[in-house]
């Protein structure tokens, strides 16, 4: 089934210059894709668009056959989530608290109780291996901590399809191995839809089997990471020249710089 459709897609912040322009591709239910881009090349704003943040948009988002503009926000909020390294609460939140968040859109006016809470939450917490800082203030945690909880949220908010935004960018090795890790359990073994953005090529690559690349606010290129990660797809991308070798392990092409 096709998790998500975007048929013809543009948007300008101001009316008159396009950050995206002329957007089209499908995402399966249960793929990874991996969205790879510069700088400004448009991958928060698409994720802005898919999940129905921003509206005035030119063309037509579909969410597993429905119209995005026809969906009611408390029904996207069950469907998609957007999963991003900038959330950044104002009060002084609980790691608890947080994840708590993810179940308001099973919550109705007269009854801010599901009976899925309290077990969507202690999964969680096992899962993402949270057990030990669920009574923490989120603003105390280390980045890739603070990157665990959000993206266990997500998990507990249950949707289908979850947009994760540059999630494993400036984390030391270890917590962006965790991420990593936590996103293919995610598709693997809850059967959830990713799309992901990544400045990180290699890391694309491990989880990806299929990435875009994004420039200027266009699809330059999509398809599968083997025919993709070659020198003159990416010159074209980054005008930088690159190698691609092969994983020792895993055999997914892997990308170094030339140097001289």
């Amino acid at each position: 089934m096709i998790a998500v459709e975007v048929e013809n897609l543009s948007f300008s912040y101001d009316g008159i210059s396009k950050v995206l322009k002329v957007i089209n591709f499908k995402v399966e239910e249960g793929e990874m894709v991996g969205i790879i881009g510069p700088n400004g090349s448009g991958k928060t704003t698409l994720f802005r668009t898919i999940s129905g943040f921003l509206r005035d948009y030119d063309g037509r988002i579909l969410l597993f056959g429905k119209n995005l503009r026809a969906i009611k926000p408390i029904e996207r909020a069950k469907m998609v989530t957007v999963v991003s390294q900038n959330f950044n609460p104002i009060f002084d939140f609980s790691v608890l608290d947080i994840l708590r968040m993810g179940r308001i859109p099973y919550h109705t006016f007269l009854k801010n109780h599901h009976p899925e809470d309290d077990r969507m939450i202690e999964r969680a917490l096992d899962v993402f291996e949270l057990r030990e800082l669920v009574d923490r203030e989120f603003h105390s945690l280390s980045e890739g901590e603070k990157r665990r909880v959000i993206i266990a949220k997500s998990y507990v908010q249950n949707t289908r399809v979850i947009l994760a935004d540059e999630l494993t960018s400036h984390l030391d090795l270890d917590h962006s191995y965790r991420i990593a890790k936590f996103m293919k359990y995610l598709v693997e073994k809850e059967g959830k839809t990713l799309i992901v953005s990544f400045h990180d090529l290699n890391m694309a690559s491990l989880l990806c089997d299929r990435v875009i690349l994004l420039k200027d606010g266009k699809i330059l290129t999509d398809g599968r990471i083997d025919e993709i990660y070659r020198n003159d797809k990416l010159r074209e991308l980054y005008d930088v020249e690159v190698e691609v070798i092969k994983h020792p392990r895993c055999g997914k092409p892997q990308i170094l710089m030339k140097w001289e």
